[in-house]
């Protein structure tokens, strides 16, 4: 009776032990694909894409170049953006994202409305150093789990053209 129960035990333990390193594998496979993938992604602000929309400086208008050179197909899911008046917050992109699918080594240039909506530093548009400050969402095909990217940019200062009022 003893030698049939652990024989039992020893072919239990044997599979779970094939199966939890089945699952070691897998999970570290796919920590590899997903580290590659993502390492492999970038989103960079277009150089002289920023532009305002309204005379008072409350909209504005800024591209991203998004680029996939990883192995697999990427959608971003979302890009959070925040425009920064010096290092101050001044307003986001409030509208809602439309997911971007780039293909294998492919870039999409994604276009964000900003809406300024820090009130205390409209007096500053036009003449304080703007950057970005965000993150992107992606999500890769074949891999389970979204990974996010912090995006930065420096812009400079943009004056508001003339004829529009604010910022002086």
């Amino acid at each position: 009776m003893s030698r049939w129960f652990n024989q039992i035990v020893l072919s239990v333990a044997l599979l779970v032990g094939v199966v939890g390193g089945w699952s070691l594998r897998d999970g570290a496979g796919q920590y590899v694909s997903t580290s590659r993938a993502f390492a492999n992604v970038t989103v960079e602000y277009q150089q002289g894409s920023f532009a305002w929309l309204a005379p008072d400086g409350r909209r504005a208008h800024l591209s991203f170049v998004v680029t996939n050179g990883s192995a697999r197909a990427a959608t971003l899911e979302s890009l959070d953006i925040h425009l920064l008046f010096g290092e101050d917050f001044a307003g986001t992109n409030y509208d809602p994202f439309v997911p971007v699918a780039v293909p294998v080594g492919e870039s999409r240039l994604v276009d964000l409305e900003i809406l300024v909506t820090s009130l205390s530093k409209l007096p500053l548009a036009g003449t304080s150093e703007l950057a970005v400050r965000g993150n992107a969402t992606f999500r890769f095909a074949g891999i389970q789990r979204a990974r996010g990217l912090d995006v930065r940019g420096e812009i400079g200062v943009v004056p508001l053209p003339s004829g529009f009022g604010g910022g002086r």
